[in-house]
């Protein structure tokens, strides 16, 4: 039982001894510390990935590496522009980040208005937003519009109620509708 015990021991402090750390601190050109930036560890030679971590909120860092060798850091944040940095197994010291410049070169907005408006005591139906409207009568529209029933006799009801139709301010008439 002693001897798994030792062996256990002899083990974990092996792997404590052959494991190496990478340690600093990342910040942007105004000195303020860069939370939550992706910092890599890749090798020298063939850039193949070897540990990865985080900065905590206070911009540092801290990287478990199976050597002590030269490592390339590969530091990204989203706002900032990606560094490469060469550094052996101990202290890297401070990184500074540059802020990326985003220049659009066009922006275009978009913006539709409802086809149906409330206000006080009555609705608002826009045609001007409705497609292909050209051919259309003003009762054809109407019958577009929801809530709005056309009956047999050509009345036109909203909500169980009879409707005005005002078009641009004026009233209409059934006859006008035709």
């Amino acid at each position: 039982m002693k001897k798994i015990i030792l062996f256990l021991i002899f083990s974990i402090l092996t792997f404590k001894i052959l494991a190496q750390t990478i340690t600093g601190h990342i910040i942007d050109s105004q000195n303020q510390s860069v939370a939550y930036a992706n910092i890599i560890a890749l090798n020298v030679g063939d850039s193949s990935f070897v540990q990865g971590a985080t900065t905590k909120e206070d911009g540092s860092f801290s990287i478990i590496v199976p050597e002590n060798k030269t490592y390339l850091l590969k530091i990204s944040s989203i706002e900032y522009e990606t560094v490469y940095k060469e550094t052996a197994t101990g202290n890297a010291r401070i990184i500074v980040l540059k802020e990326k410049n985003h220049q659009l070169s066009e922006v275009i907005v978009k913006g539709y208005r409802p086809i149906i408006k409330h206000e006080e005591n009555k609705t608002i139906f826009d045609i001007n937003q409705m497609p292909k409207i050209e051919n259309l009568t003003s009762k054809d529209v109407l019958k577009f519009a929801p809530g709005v029933i056309i009956n047999s006799n050509g009345d036109i009801k909203m909500a169980g109620k009879k409707a005005t139709v005002f078009v641009n301010g004026r009233q209409l008439s059934l006859a006008m509708l035709e």
